[in-house]
């Protein structure tokens, strides 16, 4: 099948993404690539992704064959079951994690160049309504363009539920801290700017 134009820039992405980590690999003496490279006739992908980006890793993602982004979307599933104790839930798919993958480098990047980011949106951002229906908070109302609220939200399907209870925990207290500083009508403000409901408390 002939790749699509999308695809085929993925794909040269990747590659440009794997030549940077060959050539740093040779600048940083002995290393685990290096090893591999002098001792072995192939390199483990764990060691792989060690020097691999957030983008990077995306790219590669997108790059795998159907049957193993179903793979890693059903390990997600189960993980995300096993650790919130859920006997069903809809299915994580790979066009979900396609969607984290997308929001989470976004605000990485957005840190990683000083941005103000508590106001970023994703003005092309996906629909995450997918996400909205895994958690069943169906009644929640998601922003077309993802900001800060749909950032979190969109992690707890991925991370540890313990993870996920430690920063939506942090979060809360950072909030609620906010609240005694600013006065009311800035603090409505900065909610608004992150895109929190104001029941955000129990949505997370």
């Amino acid at each position: 099948m002939k790749k699509s134009i999308n695809e085929r820039d993925y794909l040269h992405k990747l590659l440009d993404s794997l030549t940077k980590i060959e050539q740093e690999a040779h600048k940083r003496g002995r290393n685990a690539i290096k090893h591999y490279i002098d001792s072995h006739t192939c390199i483990p992908l764990w060691v792989v992704t060690e020097f691999m980006t957030f983008g990077d890793l995306n790219y590669f993602y997108l790059n795998c064959k159907d049957e193993l982004r179903q793979k890693i979307a059903r390990d997600f599933t189960l993980k995300y079951r096993k650790t919130n104790d859920l006997s069903q839930s809809n299915a994580i798919t790979p066009e979900v994690i396609e969607h984290i993958n997308h929001v989470t480098n976004m605000f990485r990047n957005a840190v990683a160049h000083n941005e103000i980011t508590y106001s970023k949106v994703i003005n092309r951002g996906p629909n995450l309504s997918s996400v909205r229906n895994i958690l069943g908070q169906y009644d929640l109302r998601l922003n077309s363009q993802p900001g800060v609220f749909e950032l979190i939200l969109s992690l707890r399907l991925v991370l540890d539920q313990a993870e996920y209870v430690e920063i939506a925990n942090a979060i809360k207290q950072l909030l609620r801290d906010g609240k005694e500083q600013f006065n009311p009508d800035t603090m409505s403000n900065i909610l608004n700017s992150m895109h929190f409901p104001e029941e955000y408390e129990f949505w997370l």
